[in-house]
């Protein structure tokens, strides 16, 4: 790969990290004014970041970069996690999130394979759909089985696993969940096409394709 490639893979990571970022201010915001704190905005980028490009490295990616502005934001507000665990909270925020990405963007494609038509935006958005939702079911069952398992580490108490779910369903989990559900695909999609990457994302890819097959023959 070379310089030119490499500074643009950097920047599209960082513009990423940014995105992330920002939309979990927007969160933080959004939750001054609510009776709990929501993560609908930070879920609903994250994911539409992590099928923009049909790119396993990207997947990987938004995962990663979605416990790191947890873990900043946690830090900025000194939020009870936080307070708890100190700099070794990182590990309960990041370290699940490196499994989500990964996950989803792995089901996402796997969906594609099963539905045999990767060009299809119906096909697209049934891939995404199944893959955002085993990505949320992930990312809320590894965060909280973490932050569990730090409690009880350091001998706080803890809520079992399936408690903390109830407790959180109808406040947090579904509205979070539909959300992401439904407007991911869209934004997705509509993302692709403004950046002209193809219906599958796969545009890029090809063009390095055809790049190569060019001077391969000259």
């Amino acid at each position: 790969m070379d310089f030119s490639k490499k500074t643009f893979r950097i920047a599209i990571c960082a513009i990423g990290f940014a995105v992330i970022f920002l939309a979990m201010m927007l969160d933080k915001l959004i939750s001054l004014a609510l009776p709990v704190s929501m993560a609908a905005v930070v879920l609903l980028v994250t994911f539409s970041l992590c099928f923009v490009f049909d790119e396993w490295l990207f997947g990987f990616l938004t995962g990663v970069f979605f416990g790191l502005a947890s873990f900043l934001k946690a830090f900025v507000f000194g939020e009870a996690t936080f307070v708890t665990f100190g700099v070794g909270s990182i590990v309960i925020y990041v370290l699940p999130r490196c499994f989500v990405g990964i996950v989803a963007f792995a089901v996402y494609k796997l969906m594609l394979m099963l539905l045999q038509d990767k060009k299809s935006p119906k096909c697209q958005h049934m891939a995404m759909v199944v893959a955002v939702f085993v990505g949320l079911v992930l990312n809320t069952v590894l965060f909280l089985s973490a932050l569990n398992i730090g409690k009880s580490i350091v001998g706080e108490e803890y809520s079992a696993l399936i408690l903390t779910i109830k407790a959180v369903m109808f406040t947090n989990i579904i509205p979070e969940y539909l959300i992401s559900l439904v407007l991911v695909p869209f934004v997705v999609m509509g993302v692709r096409r403004g950046l002209k990457l193809g219906v599958d994302g796969d545009n890029m890819k090809r063009a390095r394709e055809a790049e190569k097959t060019s001077v391969s023959q000259s």
